[in-house]
């Protein structure tokens, strides 16, 4: 449970992280191509200092499915894409709101195509887990972007999009390490290389044929650095976390995100934090205790 903890303090980080870059490069895909990339160069660098470089591609070709790479689309070209593009036009609460929906999403694919069902109990505990989540992103201190309803409506959509693929994505993730017994780590940093190259080698084309005109601020590339880092950190963890608990379950924790964004503002930002968040908070920790302890 404290390895959860730990992964989704990362990811509430990562909003902040994400959210500055969109305010002052606009650059969606760009964003997501260097992340990956370098999140991908980090590990596999890692992995040569143990393998030759013949022992790293006999392990790739052992990866070379369908479902490898429709992870790796999900995961790291719609998922890593949209999020960042959809932000740029969606106000955080909506955005919260409809990331909520990652464990339900889960839940209903392993239902659907592996037969996995939810218990009472831990059905129970993602009801008391949503309600808790849903007050916290009530009660705290948002900001609303001022766009017309038809651009709030499309973004809406595309981070839907998103939150969908981003779910579907790590249902495979589990699949691939199961099917072909290869290190957590190294699957998903293959399955970043792919989408990574993919992504940058779109971006390069908007460069070429001028579709796109690129202007960075001065912090654009420091910001890229820990952001890049971060990435690295938390998908690998979240990787590995999936061969402990089920992928709803890591999931599910994902409604730790506002709670640890209404915490950083208490802390660092001196921001009131009322009762009622706090007995939310609570809330929130007893309902992925009751989806816990069947896991």
């Amino acid at each position: 449970m404290i390895l959860i903890l730990l992964l989704y303090l990362v990811f509430s980080s990562m909003i902040f992280f994400n959210s500055s870059i969109m305010l002052t490069n606009p650059y969606p895909v760009m964003v997501g191509s260097v992340r990956t990339l370098a999140s991908a160069l980090i590990v596999l660098g890692g992995f040569l200092c143990t393998y030759s470089f013949g022992q790293l591609r006999t392990k790739f070709r052992q990866l070379c499915s369908l479902r490898f790479f429709t992870m790796s689309f999900c995961l790291y070209i719609v998922a890593i894409s949209f999020f960042s593009l959809a932000m740029q036009y969606l106000d955080p609460v909506t955005g919260c709101f409809i990331f909520v929906t990652a464990p339900f999403i889960t839940a209903l694919i392993l239902y659907l195509y592996y037969d996995v069902a939810l218990t009472v109990q831990k059905f129970a505990g993602m009801l008391v887990g949503l309600v808790s989540v849903i007050a916290i992103i009530l009660l705290s201190p948002h900001h609303t972007v001022d766009i017309c309803i038809h651009q709030k409506i499309w973004s809406s959509c595309i981070f839907f999009l998103a939150t969908a693929a981003y779910a579907y994505g790590w249902v495979l993730s589990k699949d691939v390490v199961t099917h072909t017994r290869l290190q957590p780590m190294f699957v998903n940093a293959c399955a970043m290389l792919v989408g990574g190259v993919i992504t940058m080698l779109y971006t390069l084309g908007t460069m070429v044929t001028g579709y796109v005109q690129f202007s960075f601020t001065s912090d654009f590339w420091p910001m890229m650095a820990v952001f890049s880092i971060l990435t690295f950190a938390s998908y690998n963890f979240y990787a590995y976390l999936l061969t402990i608990y089920s992928a709803t379950f890591v999931s599910l924790a994902s409604f730790l995100e506002p709670a640890f964004a209404l915490l950083y503002a208490w802390l660092f930002f001196g921001q009131q934090m009322s009762v009622s968040a706090g007995v939310c908070m609570l809330g929130l920790f007893a309902g992925l205790y009751l989806f816990h302890r069947e896991e």
